[in-house]
């Protein structure tokens, strides 16, 4: 059975066997745009240029997540932060917005000190989704011009690592 076959059968979209299809929603985002911000404020919201993989979650130019279905759904995110100064600590801030409003205890923070320029920062939400114009997105802001959201092109022989991977797919 192919990688698809085995995401099909599970998330919808293929008979994969003898698995029932149970044709949950879900979608697979992510940016190759190195993205920064001035300030602290105003916060900015994280690109989404590229869709991989999607049934009924979408993202826009804005990189808003609509949904056609309600239902809980379960949002994965990872994001590449560099630290371009080499003198000091920098942080960088990620939180969702679910309809244009803060969500509450979804902040992250990583800081990275001068011997340690880039990291991952992970970000994982369960959360509801009660009508089919609600919308998720994520924003974020760094205490320094010199902290960005990076995209990898800095190894040869391997793949570039994208900026942000964004998943998203719903439980119930």
């Amino acid at each position: 059975m192919s990688e698809n076959s085995n995401f099909n059968a599970i998330f919808g979209g293929g008979s994969g066997g003898s698995s029932p299809t149970i044709n949950r929603k879900y979608g697979s985002f992510r940016s190759q745009l190195t993205q920064g911000v001035t300030l602290l404020l105003p916060p900015t919201n994280v690109g989404l240029e590229y869709t991989d993989e999607s049934d009924g979650v979408s993202v826009s130019i804005s990189g808003a997540i609509a949904f056609t279905t309600t239902g809980k759904y379960m949002l994965d995110a990872t994001i590449l932060f560099k630290n371009n100064s080499p003198m000091s600590a920098n942080s960088g801030y990620v939180w969702i917005r679910k309809n244009g409003v803060d969500v509450d205890e979804s902040r992250r923070l990583i800081t990275l000190y001068q011997s340690v320029n880039m990291n991952v920062l992970t970000l994982s939400y369960l959360f509801d989704i009660g009508r089919n114009t609600d919308t998720i997105e994520l924003y974020f802001s760094t205490s320094s011009p010199d902290m960005e959201i990076y995209y990898d092109t800095s190894v040869s022989g391997m793949p570039n690592a994208s900026s942000v991977i964004v998943n998203v797919f719903q439980i119930a």
